[in-house]
């Protein structure tokens, strides 16, 4: 299985921290059977926001 270090979606919108952590664009997308769904609810107006970050050595089946 390939790995997030690899993958067209990992590490799009920031890059790899220190831990070798990035985000996962591929859950913003339409394309493909979807495996990952993260739902979220923001009850203020504080601006916050919600992604999925994953290490560079994940395995994902999404993999582009």
């Amino acid at each position: 299985m390939d790995t997030c270090k690899s993958c067209l979606w990992w590490g799009v919108q920031f890059d790899t921290n220190e831990d070798g952590m990035s985000d996962c664009d591929f859950i913003d997308t339409t394309q493909g059977d979807k495996v990952i769904r993260i739902d979220t609810v923001v009850a203020d107006d504080q601006g916050l926001s919600v992604r999925l970050m994953t290490h560079r050595s994940f395995g994902c089946n999404q993999h582009t």
